[in-house]
């Protein structure tokens, strides 16, 4: 059989622990898709190991996850896993959105990010473990964002952390024992210690079919419901029914329906509206990095969330919870304005002397700080370029060289303009320059690049191979500006630096750890430059580029295509303009702060829509 012939014959459709015996042989399902990728060494089949006092069926879902696997080898499989058939609620009639509107693009199955492996985990079992942490760390795609399909690969060190993930944390549900208060989230939600065998068949149903709900985010089909009963009939007599259930829960976690994310579709057409189950779960993990809630899961149910009005507050509702915070600031902000590095990057010489620890903390404190600010408050959306707060205790109020607020440990808001050479929004943040800059020198052509690319997305195209050859030989003590002034000379060369650094040496005053400093100590100190130019517009300070960037229309163009991308899972192109122009002037219309941003994005077709690609696929 053929790597394709899987998806044709619909092997996906149902969890692959129901399908794989518990002494597989080479000619097995989950052997053979395996195989055909080339993807996943296998562990030996044993067909049960204990852990803890937990028993786990390492072969029979190893091998089930080698299944999973095979979604990111192969391509063109939407719909396959979460199309449960004949459970999901339809319209009345004609679509709620305008798919004439703009193209919503073709999302593939995407693998939960590590930071949402974390989040689905601690939700579905009430528990404080971080099974994430067994986790490779992610990449991040083309978007600029970890939760982009083509970056989340699945490979044996996963296998292995999920298998350990999931004995960890159903380990921990069988010793705090059944929940039975008829709470939503309850594991196992019926005692059945006490239970005739009959009762317990019965509490199995209720157990792994509600838990699978929860997990697989959406109804089960009457095949699957019918699938799940009849593992446990099947099983309920070789092994104690803790044991019956503690493999079926881990089946449950370690399907391919589990582990990926895949947009249901509802309608006809290439171009299809996302069912309320796919809807709810992209919102959920787009806002707060998890699995809906009950809220969401009820809203979905009744259908009501495919409806703008419900899904506008539905997205209130969520962003008024402390964990949207938490996901949008990690997940979207700090990736999109390239922040990450700043808690790693190391620093040599005095700027890495100066770089304590405690001052190190204080950085990185503020940026979250700034970022919660922006986002979340009632500021419009140049506020990111014109705040003029800085966040400060008596460490970092030192290293801008203002007055102590009076704070050992925790942040105050005070005036930037107090700071040394002044301060505002994102350029004022220490934490921006550490997470742009290299271990020693400030790079004026470096910072513009970021500022372009991020800010304005007017990305010059990438530098020649031979770039390096490229640079004039001189000796002496050249200052950067003029340095790069001679490097422009060269024609192949000025067309992208004549961008880049005109922008880039009007941030040269602040150092690689963002400290003020007026001059170049290596070069004779010679005084650092303040004034740059931007699209035929002059600057004179810092200050000053940030109003031009605000007031320009590259700015909310390109800070929409990042946000965009991000809450959609794939890149945004030129396809996408006629999209992006709408959700901009949605934002302005009704209030221009983040807020009101991520309220268009929701609105548009690239978020509630989906490119259907019909047909099997093949092995890539």
């Amino acid at each position: 059989m053929g790597c394709s012939s899987f998806w044709e014959h619909g092997a996906l459709h149902v969890p692959l622990w129901t399908q794989i015996p518990a002494n597989p042989g080479r000619n097995s399902l989950g052997t053979e898709v395996a195989t055909c990728l080339g993807v996943l060494s296998l562990p030996q089949p044993n067909n049960v190991r204990k852990r803890g006092g937990i028993y786990s069926p390492v072969g029979r879902l190893s091998l089930a996850l080698s299944g999973a696997l095979a979604l990111s080898g192969c391509s063109g499989f939407s719909g396959l896993i979460s199309d449960p058939g004949g459970n999901t609620p339809k319209k009345n009639g004609g679509n709620t959105i305008d798919l004439t509107a703009g193209d919503p693009g073709h999302v593939g199955p995407a693998r939960l990010t590590r930071d949402q492996y974390t989040r689905t985990m601690q939700d579905l079992f009430s528990s404080e473990q971080t099974p994430g942490d067994l986790l490779p760390t992610d990449g991040l795609g083309s978007n600029g964002f970890p939760n982009q399909a083509e970056s989340l690969t699945l490979s044996d060190a996963h296998v292995q952390g999920m298998l350990t993930g999931a004995e960890n944390l159903v380990g921990e549900a069988f010793s705090r024992g059944p929940v039975t208060d008829g709470s939503w989230g309850a594991v196992l939600p019926c005692d059945w210690r006490e239970m005739s065998d009959e009762g317990k068949k019965q509490c199995a149903y209720e157990t792994l079919e509600g838990f699978a709900f929860r997990a697989w985010r959406r109804p089960l089909s009457d095949q699957e419901k019918s699938e799940i009963r009849g593992y446990y009939d099947q099983e309920a007599g070789n092994e104690t029914w803790e044991e019956s259930i503690t493999r079926g829960l881990m089946g449950i976690l370690l399907s391919p329906q589990f582990i990926y994310h895949v947009n249901g579709t509802q309608g006809d057409g290439e171009k299809r509206e996302l069912d309320p189950y796919s809807l709810a779960s992209r919102l959920s993990y787009t806002v707060w990095g998890t699995m809906p809630d009950e809220l969401l899961f009820d809203s979905a149910k009744s259908g009501d969330l495919i409806k703008e009005e419900e899904l506008l507050r539905q997205v209130d509702r969520m962003l008024d919870d402390p964990r949207a915070t938490e996901a949008l600031v990690d997940s979207f902000f700090m990736n999109w304005l390239r922040l990450g590095p700043a808690a790693n990057n190391q620093f040599g010489g005095d700027h890495g002397a100066r770089l304590t620890g405690e001052l190190r903390a204080a950085i990185l404190a503020e940026l979250n700080r700034f970022a919660e600010e922006i986002l979340f408050g009632d500021y419009p959306i140049t506020e990111l370029l014109l705040h003029p707060t800085l966040y400060v205790n008596d460490t970092l109020a030192a290293h801008y060289g203002m007055a102590a607020p009076g704070s050992a440990t925790e942040l105050v808001a005070v005036d930037a303009s107090l700071a040394q050479g002044g301060r505002q929004g994102i350029f004022g943040l220490a934490g921006f320059y550490m997470a742009i800059s290299n271990s020693l020198k400030t790079g004026a052509t470096h910072r513009g690049l970021v500022v372009l690319e991020v800010l304005l997305d007017r990305a010059p195209p990438p530098p020649p191979a031979d770039v390096l050859a490229m640079f004039p030989d001189v000796t002496g003590d050249l200052a950067p500006r003029e340095f790069m002034a001679i490097h422009r000379a060269d024609p192949a060369c000025a067309a992208c630096h004549n961008l880049m650094d005109p922008v880039g040496f009007g941030l040269e005053t602040y150092d690689p750890i963002g400290t003020y400093v007026s001059e170049y100590a290596e070069f004779n100190n010679q005084p650092r430059p303040t004034d740059g130019v931007y699209d035929g517009q002059s600057f004179d300070s810092v200050a000053e580029l940030s109003e031009i960037i605000a007031a320009s229309d590259d700015y909310p163009r390109a800070m929409m295509k990042h946000l965009m991308g991000y809450f959609a899972g794939r890149k945004i192109t030129g396809s996408d303009d006629s999209t992006v122009e709408i959700a901009i002037q949605d934002m302005r219309e009704n209030g221009n702060t983040f807020r009101d941003a991520i309220r268009a994005v929701v609105k548009s077709v690239v978020f509630r829509g989906q490119e259907v690609q019909e047909g099997g696929g093949t092995c890539q």
